[in-house]
């Protein structure tokens, strides 16, 4: 019998502008396990590609751990691991809880989702995940929100689109094209630039380069401080606000 697929709200983390020479993929590789097993939640799939490699379906976890320890994290360009709910439709799109980054490619990006059944949502837990991510990869710009799992919030992460277009209304049409332009433009360098925004977020994770754009004839961070409807700058490594 066919499988419904899993809904519910999920917040998820996206990383973007990653400095991929300083990644440390087995670091991020145990500080996500780690994560896994302290929400109760163990990984069972996950899936890389790299040089001579090319997982075109996931794995169970335990297969590509000593995959990864074979290899010695070395030529591996992506990394995914998630922990499937019992009713899904696929590994990825019906993952409770995942994690993944894609390098070094050039719209290179770390995504981390959590479905509110299992973790509930808090932007200050998103602050402190993102506090300890980024000490394994670095970064120049992040975001967080919140989306249905149904409509693929990791897949949103990467700028493509799950569950908008299809229902074929205006509003579905007008996000689908918006999705998609990101995925098209990140990282492009004719669109792309350190600094640019991909849109105004619940939380955004800035870098000095984002606080040094002008606005209203005044860089970012002055912008902010003139007026508190604007929120608040919080330094959450030396070298990224939220």
């Amino acid at each position: 019998m066919r499988k419904e697929k899993e809904r519910g709200l999920c917040t998820a983390i996206a990383l973007y502008d990653l400095d991929v020479a300083k990644v440390n993929l087995k670091g991020l590789f145990e500080w996500a396990e780690g994560w896994f097993e302290k929400n109760n939640r163990p990984p069972t799939r996950a899936s890389a590609s790299g040089a001579d490699i090319n997982h075109k379906t996931t794995k169970t976890f335990k297969y590509v751990k000593k995959f990864f320890a074979d290899k010695r994290y070395q030529n591996i360009n992506s990394l995914w691991i998630g922990a499937p709910s019992d009713n899904y439709g696929s590994d990825v799109s019906g993952s409770l809880l995942s994690v993944g980054i894609s390098y070094p490619k050039r719209n290179n990006v770390f995504d981390l989702v959590f479905h509110h059944s299992i973790i509930p949502h808090s932007w200050e837990y998103c602050e402190s995940l993102v506090q300890e991510i980024t000490a394994f990869v670095p970064s120049s710009y992040g975001i967080a929100f919140q989306r249905d799992l149904i409509r693929g919030p990791s897949f949103y992460v990467i700028g493509m689109d799950a569950g908008t277009v299809s229902d074929f209304t205006p509003e579905g049409q007008a996000e689908g094209d918006m999705i998609s332009r990101w995925f098209h433009n990140y990282g492009d360098p004719k669109y792309w630039y350190t600094g640019m925004l991909r849109d105004v977020y619940p939380l955004n994770f800035l870098s000095q380069a984002h606080l040094a754009n002008q606005v209203e004839g005044m860089p970012f961070d002055q912008w902010v401080a003139s007026d508190l409807a604007r929120g608040t700058l919080n330094p959450l490594t030396d070298s990224m606000w939220s």
